[in-house]
């Protein structure tokens, strides 16, 4: 009994010592005095979306132990906790902890680095970003293998990140740069992207005999085409395919082969924001190239992104080519709001499910915007096709349609300028000996700090300019005469690509007498002949110095009428001129949200670009904004007279009226005793009063007019405009309230719901019917 016993004990040991040897050890040594009795979780996991905590020990004199077993090799992860926090989230941001991750399977592992020198989780996210140039790895080949891999990886993104700075740099200007630059910043960057890329391939196809060459191709499995990625599955080893990593990498690739470049597109039923139903293979895998854009109305990119696909889609639509802006949204009216803001007048669809019904999984993305090009036969081309990559694609497929709005050397200009003297035997404008005597020419804008002015001399009565405007058609502004008195002979010239002639007699210098080659410059020229502005600026210039302003004033009526009738006709007639968004944009705080709206989708696409048109596009998405129903923009300000926090928030559940006025404002002050009986007779009803003073320089001037006007019962805040360079008129308008409410004249007034819901924006007579209707 007592050998049968012994013999037993035997072998358990035995069975022990084999188990134990059977598992792994991984031993860290982490530097850093600040660390010393920090607690290190070990994970097993991807990344930091699916990590699994399997064991903890805390740092004890440098060092930090595990030991278990492993199904297989892994990708192990340390992370190390600088405080007792476990969560992901910090007061006011993510908290980033050290980490370190390591391939290896069941064996002895050492690791020795100085913590401070680790990657930090929530920065680098994901392992294969990972450099692990500081960190020494002993005892495991694999570890090692994976290890120079990843850092190689790291070294050729980041080369390729930093090639790609001009690129975002362009993308910061893209409204208004030639489309041009951004495919050759883009290209520019293209070698070391395809060296970056190349490598991932090449480590993945030299180690298909490996848990390196796996966990390599599990991490970038989006980088290879689905023939590709069939013919990597097959190469693997079965056993490895069965191992714990190959199960889940397999899992998560058979998922992703739906999407890969090759695959044929997933389709799927969408509703169209009138409720219709339609299926994406109505359109795609029809003969056409479509590109489905996925996006939503809470997206900020996605919305910055919309101006420019409008610029794609009218320039290539007519060519063949189609999009389908599928939206994550779950909210219907979000939905279409955004919808209809953005004009958007391609096709729409969603299924309301944002992220909850397997359309992205289907299409492997996990953010957004993110877009899938689908070829004529319905197999997927390219995937996050976007911006610049686009253009170029699109150049690529059709030509290219964009015009002028891509070709920086199609909006080169030259302006030859001439001044003849009559009087001079040889006929030219003599300034020999004439200090000072120059062209000069004041090009771009002072609001947002592009302008800029060059000069150049006159010799025998003639000079150059040449340069780029950047876009079909900009105002320039031409002076003739010495360096002092710049407001004096100054010219506005609409500058277009190609060479415009400017001639002058040098008796007037004030304007020209003649200019050719340029069509906008005599679409000009020809609407002040037909309106008379020449007699409008004579008059204006009289009325300023004039005893009786008011007879000047009838005279100027009719030509003023007549400015508007012009304008409304120039606008229907020549929606392809570049002076239409300029009309345009001096009316669109008249003219109504609709009416604007429509007015700016006749614009020809060519002259959408223009800063104008962009500046009308912001108008419009303000004023959809603020629409009847549409939430009231929130803010919160300091009382100009208590000094406590004015919220709009906090006057939910009573009626709101927003009274955007000004000290100066002669109307506004005439409008405040009426403010005032309004006050008295529903404030206690439950109407409360809001004043929003364009005084945001003369605060003392602001409470004297409140007290002087009897306000002081009212809420009174600035708008909040601040000046950051008197001499440029440059604005900082971050915390404008009155940006927020689109104004534009003073006074204006809106009313807002108890809901928080704008009622209307009215004028008085209509303000005191809705009072009567709301408090009776």
């Amino acid at each position: 009994m007592k050998l049968t016993r012994m013999i037993l004990l035997t072998a358990a040991l035995l069975l022990s010592a084999s188990l134990r040897a059977a598992g792994f050890e991984l031993k860290a040594h982490l530097t850093g005095d600040k660390y010393e009795g920090k607690m290190v979780h070990l994970y097993t996991g991807n990344d930091l979306m699916t990590w699994h905590r399997i064991d903890s020990a805390r740092i004890q004199n440098g060092h930090v132990a595990f030991r278990g077993r492993l199904k297989g090799e892994q990708l192990l992860t340390l992370r190390v906790f600088p405080d007792e926090t476990r969560g992901m989230m910090g007061k006011d941001r993510a908290i980033m902890r050290p980490f370190l991750p390591i391939l290896m399977g069941n064996e002895k592992v050492s690791v020795t680095a100085a913590v401070d020198s680790l990657g930090m989780d929530f920065e680098t996210l994901s392992p294969y970003l990972y450099d692990y140039s500081d960190v020494d790895i002993q005892g495991s080949p694999l570890a090692r293998k994976y290890a120079d891999f990843t850092t190689k990886a790291s070294r050729l993104k980041a080369t390729y990140q930093r090639a790609m700075r001009p690129h975002y740099a362009f993308l910061g200007r893209r409204a208004t740069s030639p489309l041009r630059e951004g495919v050759e910043t883009l290209d520019a960057a293209e070698p070391s992207k395809r060296a970056y890329e190349d490598c991932i391939r090449q480590f993945v196809n030299d180690n298909t005999n490996n848990a390196a060459g796996l966990q390599a191709f599990y991490q970038f499995f989006d980088r290879f085409t689905i023939d590709d990625i069939n013919r990597i599955e097959a190469a693997f080893p079965t056993a490895l395919r069965r191992s714990a990593l190959g199960i889940k990498a397999y899992n998560v690739i058979a998922s992703a082969k739906v999407s890969a470049v090759g695959a044929p597109f997933y389709d799927c039923e969408l509703q169209t924001p009138e409720g219709k139903t339609f299926r994406i293979s109505d359109y795609a895998g029809k003969g056409r190239y479509v590109l489905l854009e996925f996006w939503a109305s809470w997206c900020g990119p996605c919305r910055a992104d919309i101006p420019h696909l409008k610029e794609a889609y009218e320039a290539y639509h007519p060519q063949g080519f189609e999009i389908i802006s599928i939206s994550m949204d779950n909210n219907r009216k979000a939905w279409t709001g955004a919808v209809e803001r953005e004009r958007m007048n391609w096709i729409q669809g969603s299924t309301l499910k944002a992220f909850t019904d397997g359309l992205s999984k289907a299409y492997n993305f996990n953010g957004i915007p993110f877009c899938i090009l689908v070829g004529p036969d319905g197999k997927i081309v390219e995937r996050n096709w976007r911006g610049s990559s686009m253009d170029r694609g699109l150049i690529k497929l059709y030509g290219n349609h964009f015009g002028s709005r891509y070709d920086k050397g199609n909006t080169a200009f030259r302006i030859n300028g001439f001044i003849t003297d009559p009087d001079n035997p040889d006929g030219h404008a003599d300034y020999t000996g004439a200090d000072g005597m120059k062209a000069y020419l004041i090009t771009g804008d002072s609001r947002n700090g592009t302008q800029k002015t060059d000069s150049t001399e006159i010799k025998l009565g003639q000079f150059v300019f040449k340069g780029d405007m950047g876009v079909g058609c900009a105002p320039a502004y031409l002076r003739i005469g010495p360096a002092k008195g710049m407001n004096e002979n100054v010219t506005t010239l609409y500058v277009e690509p190609g060479t415009l002639g400017v001639a002058y007699v040098k008796s007037n210098l004030d304007r020209p007498s003649r200019t050719h080659g340029s069509v906008t410059q005599s679409e000009i020229e020809q609407f002040e002949k037909d309106v008379n502005m020449d007699r409008l600026k004579e008059l204006n210039k009289l009325y300023y110095t004039a005893a009786n302003r008011d007879s000047i004033s009838k005279l100027m009526e009719p030509i003023r009428e007549r400015y508007q009738q012009k304008t409304d006709e120039f606008i229907s007639s020549h929606p392809a001129s570049y002076l239409t968004p300029g009309f345009l944009m001096g009316k669109m705080s008249t003219m109504g949200y609709t009416a604007l709206v429509e007015a700016y989708g006749k614009l020809d696409p060519k002259v959408k670009v223009m800063p104008e048109a962009r500046e009308i596009e912001q108008e419009i998405d303000v004023q959809g904004k603020l629409q009847p129903g549409q939430p009231a923009p929130l803010f919160t300000k300091n009382d100009v007279m208590t000094g406590k926090p004015v919220s709009l928030q906090n006057f939910r559940g009573k009626y709101v009226l927003i009274d955007f006025w000004a000290t100066w404002c002669v109307p506004c002050r005439q409008s405040n005793p009426h403010m005032r009986q309004l006050y008295d007779r529903y404030h206690k009803k439950g109407l409360e009063f809001i004043y929003v003073a364009d005084d945001d320089r003369n605060e003392a001037k602001l409470k004297a007019a409140i007290a002087k006007d009897g306000l002081k019962k009212m809420h009174h805040v600035l708008r909040g405009l601040r000046i950051v360079n008197p001499a440029t008129y440059e604005m900082d308008h971050t915390n404008d309230i009155s940006d927020r409410y689109g104004i534009h004249f003073l006074p204006t007034k809106y009313l807002i719901g108890p809901d928080g819901k704008i009622i209307g924006k009215f004028e008085t007579d209509e303000l005191d019917r809705k009072l009567q209707e709301i408090f009776k």
